[in-house]
């Protein structure tokens, strides 16, 4: 079921306050998914290893107003923020290594 365009709206106000300062990400996911389901095992290692990283799953079926904000046209999608910006948007994940390095990167050089 999706939520309601208030809900979203709300989220969406309180992810870009938590990102001041430091990085969240978005996990655009489906639970038709598999890719889905296997790109979430590796953000809960992620989050495991780098708390100080919030993130957020979020069922493009339910989260339809924030998909569109942020131009999710394919999933599994990451969105990463830090002070309320874009700072990277990773598709086609391949591997958790490569994932890794890519939200190092998208940390340290932002």
């Amino acid at each position: 079921m999706s939520k309601s365009t208030n809900e979203e709206q709300q989220l969406l106000r309180s992810v870009l306050e938590k990102s001041e300062g430091q990085k969240v990400l978005l996990v655009f996911t489906a639970s038709w998914s598999g890719s889905s389901h296997i790109l979430m095992q590796t953000i809960k290692q992620i989050g495991q290893s780098s708390p100080s990283i919030i993130h957020y799953t979020l069922d493009v079926d339910e989260y339809k107003v924030l998909a569109n904000h942020f131009n999710v046209n394919n999933i599994p999608v990451i969105a990463v923020l830090k002070d309320r910006q874009l700072i990277d948007y990773i598709r086609k994940i391949t591997s958790k290594k490569k994932l890794q390095a890519r939200i190092n990167a998208a940390i340290k050089n932002n």
